[in-house]
């Protein structure tokens, strides 16, 4: 390049490889990547000669750049390099046989068998050639055996001399023993699939049988990660899900969406959109959603209302058609739907370890028979008064009561219960106080530890603890 004075403007170089006569290939970039890299070059150097030239695969201006390359060993001037950051159409891999005089890009006629790994359909007719191709590598051996990197697998084919003739070449992943990924969350339902997953980059799967790879991939749309799911104790066949969109791959027809429901326990979805940005500066500070507003869902127990832990909580009666915030529940709070009623909601508060309660008052819940009092009610009523606590009269709203500990308690233990508006000594539990939520989402219980200990926060229903929260 100094003898010469030239070398590609405002472009750095990123890997090299020499061919057995001595001759350097060199690809270049503008940006480091993986994302952000806005133009690029290959350029070929003769060590001995010192003949120094361009010799870059046809390219637009501003459409990525040049990383991979790669060169067949005993067949001097074939040698093979990939693109970086080309959006549109793609990336691809350009081959050539003369030293850089002419190019064939290899994207066009390759065939995938994606049979072993399904999720490389991301919800589409056919699995994509790649992006993020950094590097490949050409069998120093063998010339017909390639592999490349993607953003999502490693491909490999033995047929790299195809292309030669016009014949398409076939690639399959290579990944067997090496894959990696991350599962975040799973449920197992009442019914239906025994199990649903969410992972890390791949959306999640639906498991129809746990011996056997998944074939059935959450789309419409495609997550990057899948972060919550949940499922309507009552009506199991609805499922929603929270999670981060995956730009440019499944998403086109799905608007970004980081919601979903479905109603065929998770076989097939329907997105629910964004959640707006927080108007309230109060709200707005706050970091509990990422860049693509993220925030976990929860679904009531029959599978009517759905609820989202944006840093201030909303809810939806219309699957999603319309959203309304939460009255009466801090900033950041968690809400989880209650398993069996389906009126009844849960909140934890992170920030000061308070819990609360709320209802949906969309309905009456099923009265306690005439005179009998919550404890016998068959467990249908929440408990938690040291008191009988008034049954409702017969067609009214139950309200609910819960019970508070400042410790852990086992499941096969109970302690006495926190009298509504009572005080315990030690680490005390106090404040509680109980209103009506009316037609909307509001907290109805709240509990304030003192400043003694840290403590922990156990709301439960006659039977197992349903949440806890230090």
């Amino acid at each position: 390049m100094a003898a010469s004075g030239r070398r590609p403007d405002g472009l750095s170089p990123v890997k090299g490889v020499i061919d057995g006569r001595g001759v350097l290939y060199t690809t270049w970039t503008r940006g480091v990547g993986p994302n952000g890299v806005t133009d690029g070059a290959v350029w070929r150097l003769d060590l001995d000669g010192g003949d120094w030239r361009d010799i870059t695969p046809p390219h637009e201006q501003g459409s990525g750049g040049f990383m991979g390359v790669d060169v067949a060993r005993g067949e001097p001037g074939v040698v093979v390099v990939s693109t970086l950051n080309r959006w549109r159409p793609g990336d691809t891999l350009w081959r050539t046989t003369d030293d850089g005089e002419s190019w064939t890009s290899l994207r066009e006629q390759a065939v995938r068998d994606v049979s072993e790994t399904p999720f490389l359909y991301w919800g589409r007719d056919e699995p994509d050639f790649g992006w993020w191709i950094a590097a490949l590598a050409i069998d120093p051996f063998d010339a017909d055996h390639m592999i490349y990197g993607t953003g999502a697998t490693l491909y490999a084919t033995r047929n790299l001399g195809a292309v030669d003739q016009g014949a398409p070449t076939l690639w399959r992943p290579w990944v067997a023993g090496i894959e990696q990924t991350a599962v975040i969350t799973l449920v197992s339902p009442r019914e239906g699939p025994p199990l649903l997953t969410g992972f890390g980059d791949i959306s999640g799967f639906v498991h129809e049988d746990l011996e056997t790879s998944p074939r059935l991939q959450f789309t419409t749309p495609v997550f990057g990660n899948t972060n919550v799911i949940d499922y309507a104790w009552h009506a199991p066949n609805v499922v929603v899900r929270s999670g981060t969109p995956h730009e440019g791959v499944g998403s086109d027809d799905a608007d970004g969406s980081t919601l979903a429901w479905s109603d065929d326990h998770g076989r097939s979805w329907r997105p629910l959109g964004r959640p707006a940005p927080a108007a309230d500066p109060e709200v707005a500070q706050n970091p509990r959603m990422d860049l693509y507003r993220d925030a976990p869902i929860t679904v009531s127990a029959d599978g009517e209302t759905f609820v989202v832990a944006t840093p201030r909580p909303i809810f939806s009666r219309d699957r999603g058609a319309t959203w309304r915030a939460v009255q009466g529940l801090p900033v950041l709070a968690r809400p989880v739907a209650d398993r069996h009623d389906p009126l009844l909601f849960y909140a934890l508060d992170f920030a000061s370890g308070a819990g609360s309660s709320a209802w949906t008052g969309r309905r009456p819940s099923p009265p306690c028979p005439a005179g009998a009092c919550p404890m016998s009610c068959g467990g249908t009523s929440p408990t938690g008064a040291r008191s009988p606590f008034p049954c409702a009269p017969a067609g009214a709203r139950r309200r609910p009561v819960v019970r508070v500990h400042a410790r852990p308690v086992p499941l096969h233990r109970r302690r006495p219960a926190v009298p509504a508006g009572g005080q315990r000594s030690g680490r005390a539990v106090h404040g509680l106080r109980r209103t009506h939520a009316g037609a909307g989402l509001s907290g109805a219980l709240r509990h304030r530890r003192a400043g003694r200990g840290a403590g922990r926060l156990s709301v439960r229903r006659r039977g197992p603890i349903v949440a806890e929260g230090q």
